[in-house]
């Protein structure tokens, strides 16, 4: 119904100045999958490992786009300008022609409404291999600009909000809708689960606690300090922490301290 990929195929193979360009797409291409695949919507996931250049690249991420079974395409980017800047640059969505405009608009108008992100609005480009090669409407989101303090400061802050955000956006688009349940997903699971809370009041505590990279963050580094090894921040950084691996070194960090 969806496929998503990352722009580039790896690190500092995009724009790279205060974040990096193609580690920040991976990162936000696999949170809108899990979020989307969690809520039932058949998500497809591309990450190119294969390629070596920007010439392999495109062709490699149009082909792979072309092989799904899919209603819309999806490509995750950031932006760059000339310099470092502590302005606030923006968000901004590329399509390849009017047709797609309102569905990116309302893509940009989430992302910027969620963080506080300059709102750039819709750019046409019909010189972008992606959009021009795909063969169902593309949508390529430049999610901030990686040389401006103040945009990558309200992405770091927001990311959560931001890839539910483009989810919420994404799900509408193909006449679906984003659960607001907590769900034990990433984008290598097969199996997603619902967790079984009857207390209302307590499944939106350990929602808000779940969907909070900060308190997440909160929970690791305090595992951390009562004996779990270090490299559980690593995957909290690069998101393959799974909610239940969250809650399991919760649960170690309690025991422990009553120790």
């Amino acid at each position: 119904m969806i496929t998503i990929s990352g722009g580039h195929f790896g690190p500092r193979t995009g724009a790279h100045d205060l974040i990096d360009e193609g580690t920040e797409n991976i990162k936000v291409a696999k949170e809108v999958t899990a979020l989307l695949r969690a809520s039932g919507i058949t998500t497809n996931y591309i990450e190119d490992n294969v390629s070596k250049s920007a010439k392999q690249n495109i062709p490699w991420l149009i082909a792979m786009h072309n092989k799904t079974d899919r209603e819309i395409d999806v490509s995750i980017h950031f932006n760059s300008s000339v310099g470092t800047h502590s302005k606030g640059i923006g968000t901004e969505t590329l399509v390849y022609s009017d047709k797609n405009k309102v569905i990116a608009q309302k893509i940009t108008d989430a992302i910027a409404n969620a963080s506080g992100l300059k709102n750039r609005g819709v750019k046409i480009r019909t010189d972008l291999g992606l959009l021009k090669g795909t063969n169902k409407p593309c949508y390529l989101i430049e999610v901030c600009f990686v040389n401006d303090t103040v945009d990558v400061a309200l992405y770091h802050r927001d990311f959560d909000k931001i890839c539910r955000a483009i989810a919420n956006e994404l799900a509408k688009a193909v006449g679906k809708s984003l659960m607001s349940s907590v769900t034990i997903s990433t984008v290598e699971d097969k199996k997603a689960r619902t967790m079984a809370i009857n207390s209302p009041s307590l499944n939106d505590i350990l929602n808000g606690i779940l969907n909070s990279k900060g308190q997440r963050e909160i929970i690791v580094n305090y595992a951390i300090g009562e004996g779990a090894h270090k490299s559980w921040l690593d995957k909290l950084n690069d998101r393959t922490i799974t909610n239940d691996e969250i809650l399991a070194l919760a649960a170690m960090s309690i025991v422990n301290l009553n120790k």
